[in-house]
């Protein structure tokens, strides 16, 4: 069965380095793009939580963020830089006694200089923190497959009810496309009669048939038919595939079989030359547009 792109899932857990939070959410998008937000402090697992989103995800826009909060001991800490303070106020100090100025150093001042002050964030071992992050991690990636399956359900029940219906109208075509040539056959004899009146019936009958054969060949639709329905074939074995086999990932395939299925139905439309063709011509290129829409929604 297919995913859809869209999801969410979140997970919570203790790790060595403190309680994490992760949220995951994902979005439509004709490539994989993975955008990661974590603490500085786990960065050296980055590439890790990457790989561990593409398993779940093979197309589409993810994003992760990763809120971490420290025990006591890997809390957060702020370093103040005394002597370079102290060397900040001295040089102000010269610098306004020289230009004549009255001296005005003053401690928000100096605390907005460089590397005045400055956040040590805690580094952890990958190999410490790295497995109890990963399972939480996987949590909130699991919980938000679940997600994506339960509406590529929904999203594959709809196009299998829009495949249907195509078929049944692409039936109907292949039925009335005989008739075509018999009405035309038709309209010609009576044409004949109706320029000619009784001396029509002096025309070579040969050469009319000649003239509706050459018309039988040129609106001929058998062969885009019978590539419309092995089209529709695949399109509901894909639809069908277990997720496992494919990874999920049939929405690329599916919106290549409705561009081919989109151009097989556009040269049956411009071939056949009949009003009935012409309307379900119509009818199933409106489904076809549909069905498209709906898969930009699957990965």
């Amino acid at each position: 069965m297919p995913y859809s792109m869209t999801g969410f899932g979140r997970g919570e857990g203790e790790t060595p380095a403190g309680r994490i939070r992760v949220e995951v959410h994902a979005v439509n998008h004709r490539y994989s793009d993975i955008n990661l937000r974590l603490p500085r402090s786990l960065s050296l697992l980055e590439e890790r939580i990457r790989g561990l989103v593409a398993e779940y995800v093979t197309r589409g826009r993810v994003e992760m963020q990763i809120v971490l909060d420290p025990t006591a001991e890997h809390a957060v800490a702020v370093q103040v830089n005394t002597s370079l303070a102290r060397q900040y106020a001295d040089s102000l100090r010269s610098l306004a006694q020289e230009l004549g100025l009255p001296p005005a150093v003053d401690l928000p001042l100096l605390v907005q200089l460089p590397d005045v002050l400055a956040v040590a964030e805690p580094s952890f071992d990958p190999d410490m923190v790295g497995p109890s992050v990963e399972q939480v991690v996987r949590q909130a990636l699991q919980q938000m497959q679940e997600m994506r399956a339960r509406e590529g359900d929904k999203l594959a029940a709809d196009l299998r009810q829009r495949a249907a219906q195509v078929r049944t109208w692409v039936d109907q075509v292949e039925a009335q496309a005989p008739r075509v040539v018999e009405h035309y056959r038709d309209r010609l004899q009576q044409r004949v009669r109706e320029l000619l009146g009784e001396s029509g019936s002096l025309v070579d009958p040969q050469r009319l048939a000649a003239e509706v054969a050459i018309f039988a060949d040129r609106s001929n639709i058998t062969e885009e038919v019978v590539r419309l329905k092995s089209h529709l074939d695949q399109f509901s074995q894909a639809l069908s595939q277990p997720a496992a086999e494919g990874k999920g990932a049939v929405g690329r395939k599916l919106d290549f079989l409705l561009q081919e299925m989109n151009r097989e139905i556009n040269t049956v439309g411009a071939k056949a030359n009949d009003l009935a063709i012409s309307q379900h011509v119509v009818w199933i290129k409106a489904e076809l547009e549909k069905m498209r829409e709906q898969v930009q929604n699957l990965e």
